[in-house]
């Protein structure tokens, strides 16, 4: 999609676009799963065909040869045979510029996971904290117009455990 220069098109009250990293217990050379959500219960997305931002993070916490998009687990999948991922790796690895669209020109509408990312972790990461951040997002329409969205929540941390089994937040506490 053309982004044509444009962040999108935020405004407070619509549908909240947020990234979260899913695991609760991240170690070395494991693999961290972002995802980046759309929609609620309250405020569903209307009229989503496809997705477009760039993600950042630690470059000497992740392989970045191994980063994966999974288009299969997104919202953008239900009911298509076609999903088109894009994903490739700027500045030396620390930023995946990534894209999502359908192919069949019907939208979808709710809520749910637009995105999945695979991160996996080196393995010398113990005690790091892995920390994410969204920028650049664009969502359109089927006719590549802009989808409106809150933008909630454009970043997220998550500690991974050292070998003892304590995680940065908690050898920081420890000082």
């Amino acid at each position: 999609h053309n982004k044509r220069g444009l962040e999108g098109r935020k405004k407070a009250g619509e549908a909240p676009l947020s990234i979260t990293v899913d695991q609760q217990d991240l170690e070395p050379k494991e693999q961290a799963t972002v995802l980046i959500n759309i929609g609620s219960n309250d405020n569903p997305v209307d009229n989503l065909y496809g997705i477009a931002a760039n993600l950042t993070f630690d470059q000497g916490l992740v392989k970045t040869n191994g980063i994966r998009i999974e288009g299969r687990s997104s919202m953008l999948q239900a009911g298509a045979t076609n999903l088109i991922t894009f994903g490739k790796a700027l500045n030396q690895g620390s930023r995946l510029e990534m894209a999502l669209t359908r192919t069949d020109q019907q939208p979808v509408n709710g809520q749910g996971t637009a995105a999945k990312v695979i991160l996996p972790l080196k393995a010398d990461t113990e005690g790091d904290t892995l920390a994410v951040s969204l920028a650049g997002e664009y969502l359109v329409d089927p006719q590549g117009e802009p989808v409106e969205y809150d933008l909630a929540n454009s970043s997220a941390k998550q500690a991974i455990k050292d070998l003892t089994g304590r995680t940065a937040s908690s050898a920081l506490a420890e000082q």
